[in-house]
């Protein structure tokens, strides 16, 4: 399943991120943030294109995307 957030108020998009993890039961070992603004493009595509080996279920947050 693919969410797209989007907005400014920093503390509603982190409380949105949290409540997807608890209905979809992730664990932190599954989840993997990135900023736009730090990482490349290409290893963040990298990381959405490899499965996890831990669980069928993985979190790919992306913060400062434009």
């Amino acid at each position: 399943m693919i969410y797209l957030l989007y907005g400014l108020e920093e503390y509603l998009l982190k409380k949105e991120v949290k409540k997807i993890i608890e209905q979809e039961k992730i664990d932190d070992i599954n989840i993997n943030y990135y900023s736009m603004n730090n990482d490349k493009l290409e290893v963040i595509i990298d990381d959405f294109q490899t499965y996890s080996f831990f669980s069928d279920k993985k979190l790919i947050v992306v913060e400062d995307s434009f």
